[in-house]
């Protein structure tokens, strides 16, 4: 039997049943994948946070749609996972900054 490779499984199908991103780290703890690294940064582990604000390979789609989202809360400092999931009022905002943020990527 073959092993369902990272580009196997559509990612809209991957999230809506598990409610997770196929990262390496989740993708390795399945057996899917050998390495749970960053395959840029090697010694990170590959996780949402670690895409969404410190690997430099997504550094430019970062700056250009995750400032979406720091520009409505211009009070808070608070870049994490939670404060951008945070579904307030701006939910539907946030989500497509986030949306347009992992497409630009072309990681998922």
């Amino acid at each position: 039997m073959n092993k369902i490779k990272k580009g196997d499984v559509p990612l809209s199908k991957f999230r809506s049943r598990s409610n997770m991103l196929p990262t390496n780290k989740l993708l390795h703890r399945f057996n899917i994948v050998s390495y749970h690294n960053c395959k840029l940064c090697v010694h990170a582990e590959e996780t949402i946070s670690h895409i969404l604000f410190h690997c430099p390979r997504y550094r430019d789609p970062r700056l250009q749609h995750l400032k979406e989202i720091q520009d409505l809360n211009p009070v808070s400092s608070d870049t994490s996972l939670q404060t951008l999931l945070n579904l307030d009022k701006n939910a539907k905002i946030k989500l497509r900054a986030l949306e347009k943020f992992f497409l630009s990527c072309n990681r998922f």
